[in-house]
């Protein structure tokens, strides 16, 4: 049986405030803990604020056996919120507070020796949207070994991102995961436009020279796209109570298919 893959989170963490009470979130974080779940090394990376939404995350972390070793401390900034509203068809939409503790986060001496043990990274652009959190989400990534994955949720949130920060991540990227409302919007910004959706992914692949596209469509389900095939799934109906799943489920689980195509079988 094969060692447990180190799985890091890098990014946003912050509580999402609803009408009704407040949910711990953040893709990145919500990648590390799903890749807990499925029997990784989960670990997320990002910066919290000396307060107590800063607090109730170290607690919520420990409850659901997470470590909380990479989560830095900024005794000036506040732990991340977003203010969520809901449509009439369960979809959210996001108000997120700027700046905060993890838009000042830094490639300390501890951050770059994750980095050097890490088998993936997951990252998007959100926490990318200040200079110095930038520039430590690249020199993050550029610290990890030749072999690590790079999967790219890119996760596009109110104005805080720009092509260059696109091309930047999209450059150091192998495994990349969006929406399919972001498709359009990501193959703009990067001059191109095409007529359906597998043709878009399959110019961001052989462009990049990625190694998975992976699009979630909502209803629709989800498309799987690498090289040499692509994989449509219709998807599976929920309850509204359902509606809002964990971000980076899809991405956790190409990056476990990837390993396994690697490492033969466990």
């Amino acid at each position: 049986m094969n060692s447990p893959h180190t799985i890091v989170g890098l990014g946003e963490i912050l509580w999402d405030i609803f009408p009704n009470g407040k949910k711990l979130g953040g893709a990145p974080a919500n990648f590390a803990y799903i890749s807990s779940l499925l029997g990784e090394c989960g670990i997320v990376a990002s910066r919290i604020g000396n307060d107590d939404l800063g607090r109730e995350v170290l607690q919520q972390l420990s409850a659901h056996h997470l470590a909380t070793s990479c989560l830095q401390s900024d005794p000036q900034h506040p732990t991340g919120a977003a203010k969520v509203s809901l449509d009439a068809n369960g979809q959210a939409s996001f108000e997120i507070i700027s700046p905060v503790a993890w838009d000042f986060f830094q490639l300390t001496p501890d951050w770059t020796k994750l980095a050097q043990k890490a088998d993936a990274v997951c990252f998007g652009t959100l926490a990318q949207r200040s200079p110095q959190s930038q520039k430590t989400i690249q020199d993050f990534l550029s610290a990890t070994p030749p072999a690590a994955l790079h999967v790219f949720d890119v996760n596009l949130r109110q104005s805080f991102y720009s092509a260059q920060i696109i091309l930047d991540s999209i450059k150091k990227t192998h495994i990349l995961k969006l929406n399919s409302e972001e498709l359009p919007i990501i193959l703009s910004l990067l001059g191109q436009t095409f007529p359906d959706e597998i043709s878009g992914a399959r110019w961001l692949q052989e462009k990049f020279q990625l190694k998975m596209v992976c699009l979630t469509r909502a209803s629709r389900g989800s498309l799987l796209l690498t090289a040499n095939a692509y994989d449509e799934h219709p998807g599976i109906p929920v309850g509204h109570e359902h509606c809002r799943q964990p971000h980076g489920n899809l991405g956790c689980q190409s990056v476990r298919c990837h390993a396994a195509s690697q490492s033969g079988p466990t």
